[in-house]
């Protein structure tokens, strides 16, 4: 007896097109990348986050790394915008090899959208994001840095795409959790549960900077099997 074949990505698009979706958003790996998995593919806005220094390990080289990732840009429409972080130098050197038009976003370098940290707290933080003379700030209860930085990717996509920032803004605030990034565990404790998925030393690094910025008392970091990538951060209430 044949195993019917797993639904193919034009599958899954056509489907969507049909029930009258008008974005579809995807994500791919470096090794998607190398394998083509992108080819024949037209995009209206493509977007390289960061390159991390893991993902050099899976091409030799940073440069064959970079180049990896350049990929994305080869299914760029002619109309289509390139999204690019101005906090990651690697990606930064994308910008004077693109022909299309060029949005990018960050935090610490002068970028066409950018993000202000307000207020930190535990359980939730509030972002300024500003694009031009427009601002608009965002609640959202995951923590850290690096959501700030997604938010920002995000909202440079949906920007050059189309979206006014006040829509943008509601639907950051929509997100109440990510499943194992920063997610909290409510039992009535009287101390903060976080469990985040820190898959590399970097991303676990960055965690622990994270709720340092938020809590004074003690940090209990506990580190699940490798298997499963969990890493358990206990926090006491502030002293």
């Amino acid at each position: 007896m044949n195993t019917p074949a797993a639904p193919t990505l034009a599958h899954w698009l056509s489907r969507m097109d049909a029930n009258g979706c008008t974005h579809g958003i995807l994500e791919f790996s470096s090794q998607g990348l190398a394998e083509g998995r992108v080819a024949g593919l037209g995009v209206s806005v493509a977007c390289v986050t960061n390159l991390q220094r893991s993902g050099e390990y899976r091409h030799g080289t940073m440069e064959n790394y970079r180049r990896t990732m350049q990929r994305i840009f080869d299914g760029l429409d002619s109309r289509g915008v390139a999204v690019l972080n101005a906090d990651d130098p690697v990606c930064c050197r994308m910008l004077a090899e693109l022909d299309s038009p060029v949005m990018t976003f960050g935090m610490r370098q002068p970028a066409d959208v950018t993000a202000q940290i307000v207020e930190q707290f535990v359980g939730e933080q509030t972002l300024l994001i500003s694009h031009g003379t427009a601002s608009v700030a965002v609640r959202s209860r995951i923590l850290g840095a690096h959501h700030v930085e997604n938010c920002l990717a995000a909202a440079t996509i949906a920007l050059a795409s189309g979206i006014d920032l006040a829509t943008i803004a509601r639907g950051l605030e929509a997100v109440s959790r990510i499943p194992g990034r920063m997610d909290r565990v409510e039992g009535g404790q009287g101390y903060a549960i976080l469990i985040e998925a820190a898959d590399t030393p970097e991303r676990l690094r960055a965690s622990l900077q994270a709720i340092r910025g938020v809590v004074q008392g003690r940090i209990i970091c506990a580190v699940g099997p490798v298997a499963v990538s969990y890493t358990h951060l206990t926090l006491p209430p502030k002293a």
